[in-house]
């Protein structure tokens, strides 16, 4: 069984660098990263806000299985074409996500 981390950054703290380097640890339990774009970027300042980018390339540095995808519906589709009986999957984000969560429920229900 894998756990996949799905990380919607979109706190006041979250969209700033202030964690940029403590995410590499946090997301050290996950199997799988997967992570959504930044919520409102444009809230934090350009020299204080965080990034992706700098995160993937952070987590695939330590081998970790890690990609930043565009929007809800194709982290739902990239989900739905991996995940495996067992696995968790564990959504994060203060937010609705997008819908993400029904959405998920929708795609695996059988038939």
């Amino acid at each position: 069984a894998g756990i996949w981390a799905v990380f919607e950054p979109r706190t006041a703290t979250t969209i700033r660098k202030v964690f940029q380097n403590a995410y590499e640890d946090a997301f050290d339990a996950a199997d799988h990263v997967i992570l959504a774009p930044v919520f409102n970027p444009h809230k934090a300042p350009g020299d204080n806000r965080f990034s992706l980018e700098k995160l993937v390339e952070g987590l695939t540095e330590r081998g970790q299985d890690t990609i930043s995808l565009a929007d809800v519906d194709t982290i739902v589709s990239y989900l739905q074409d991996r995940i495996r009986p067992g696995d968790h999957v564990v959504f994060m984000s203060n937010g609705g996500f997008g819908g993400i969560h029904d959405k998920m429920l929708v795609a695996l229900k059988p038939g």
